[in-house]
């Protein structure tokens, strides 16, 4: 499936330092997935952070709406 990023997802990537192969590993094996509003929904990596990358599937593709850590 194809990964998009909306411009508010690559700048908060870049503030982070994240890079968009790390964000496809989270898409692909993420410990869990979170249910969020409307259609969206958050695809949750434990690692040294806890990094949540919100996105939405639409039309055979998937749209990463924004990246952070808590």
């Amino acid at each position: 499936m194809q990964i998009f990023f909306s411009v508010h997802a690559l700048k908060r990537m870049k503030e982070r330092n994240i890079g968009r192969a790390s964000i496809a590993r989270i898409l692909e094996q993420p410990d869990i997935i979170e249910c969020s509003f409307s259609n969206r929904k958050i695809a949750v990596k434990k690692t040294e952070k806890t990094w949540k990358v919100v996105f939405v599937q639409e039309q055979g593709r998937i749209v990463v709406i924004s990246v952070y850590f808590v």
